[in-house]
């Protein structure tokens, strides 16, 4: 894992090298400040406080091939103020096109993302793809320490840590363009993952795990990792991860662990007496990755199995769903996107009013669970006499 960062960052180092040299506005590489990501808190008054992550070029052209992480902080009255700002602390040239984290305080995406965003859309400078995240701690800028001088970038590490969590399906991974492409359509609300701090060893560390919820551009709650896992399967964005249950048998409960291979959900609409229903069905294949029972594997325990978890994942979609309907309203799923589609002179009718249609939507569940490797299950390993 290590070997692989440090490659990441001598990979870009090089090839920003390459794309300067060969560019008729040709900058010297000493002479560049590299942005890895930034956070954005409320500042003092009605400022924003920016904190940059930057890559230090200059120790990677001596002996130690891996650079280490810079961090300032500027304040503005805009977001692009207190960039224009950082200028001011510099005379080099901040470079942003490896920019890849941007992460927002619980403030700031209370009071509204789009006036954050909208200057780095219509700034050429940092890309659109840059990973936008949530912070649960007090501040964004406690994820990227002004104050502690480190030899990880973290925000390269988070990328990673978004990846990994997306096959785990703990969270997703949205990218700024993708933020704003929800918040402009209609029928479904937007949702941003979330990073906190955790102890480990002693040692903060960041921890990317479920998600914020908006209401137009505006955040109103939040989602834990298991939540988020269900509204993925809801969404059909699940890449893997794994589910586990508690197995009663005769001698004891054992825990059962499946590991998932794939998942496709499908949602369609019933307009009925006047109401619309949303009928979703959940098709997982998966593999049993654990089971601790000392008896041979039957195929009625298998289907057992199964039924323990088509129960508990409808029972999961079910609570979800009614919780956002009930707390939030905000239709996070998309349902009305999905009407929209399907049916789009009945949405013309209840777009006005879909918000109130979301909170009282009928929903069916039906799950189905395959799993796919039973013909190596036939016998358990048993230790010997």
């Amino acid at each position: 894992m290590i070997r692989n960062k440090k490659a990441k960052v001598i990979t870009m180092v090089f090839v920003i090298i390459f794309l300067l040299t060969g560019c008729w506005d040709y900058v010297e590489i000493e002479d560049l400040i590299i942005v890895a990501g930034l956070a954005i808190d409320t500042g003092s008054g009605n400022n924003y406080l920016v904190t940059i992550e930057t890559v230090d070029l200059e120790q990677s052209q001596g002996g130690d091939v891996q650079p280490d992480s810079r961090v300032v902080q500027v304040e503005g009255s805009t977001v692009f103020d207190a960039v224009r700002n950082a200028i001011k602390i510099s005379t080099d040239r901040y470079y942003w096109s490896h920019a890849d984290v941007l992460i927002l305080s619980e403030e700031i995406a209370r009071g509204g993302i789009v006036k954050v965003l909208e200057p780095i859309i219509r700034s050429q400078e940092p890309r659109l793809t840059m990973k936008v995240l949530v912070s649960k701690e007090n501040k964004a800028s406690d994820i990227l320490p002004y104050d502690t001088p480190s030899n990880k970038i973290l925000s390269f590490e988070i990328v990673e840590m978004l990846n990994a969590q997306q096959h785990l399906s703990k969270a997703p991974n949205y990218e700024v363009y993708e933020v704003i492409d929800k918040v402009m359509a209609s029928g479904i609300s937007t949702v941003i993952p979330t990073i906190g701090l955790s102890t480990i060893e002693g040692e903060k560390t960041p921890e990317v795990s479920g998600l914020a919820m908006f209401k137009k551009d505006s955040l109103v709650g939040f989602l834990d990792g298991e939540e988020a896992k269900t509204y993925l399967f809801i969404t059909n964005e699940i890449k893997g991860g794994v589910l586990v249950e508690s197995y009663p048998s005769e001698a004891s409960a054992s825990d059962i662990s499946l590991s998932i291979k794939e998942n496709k959900t499908k949602i369609q609409h019933r307009y009925e007496n006047e109401k619309v229903v949303m009928e979703i069905k959940t098709n997982i294949k998966a593999v049993i990755h654990e089971w601790d029972i000392s008896d041979s594997i039957s195929e009625e325990s298998i289907n057992d199995v199964k039924k323990l978890f088509e129960a508990s994942l409808r029972k999961d979609i079910e609570i979800l769903i009614k919780k956002v309907q009930r707390d939030y309203q905000c239709d996070i799923f998309g349902f009305g996107q999905i009407l929209k589609n399907q049916n789009p002179q009945l949405w013309r009718k209840l777009e006005e009013n879909w918000e109130n249609i979301f909170a009282n939507l009928e929903i069916e569940v039906d799950t189905m669970v395959d799993i796919i490797n039973t013909n190596l299950l036939s016998n358990t390993i048993k230790v010997g006499d």
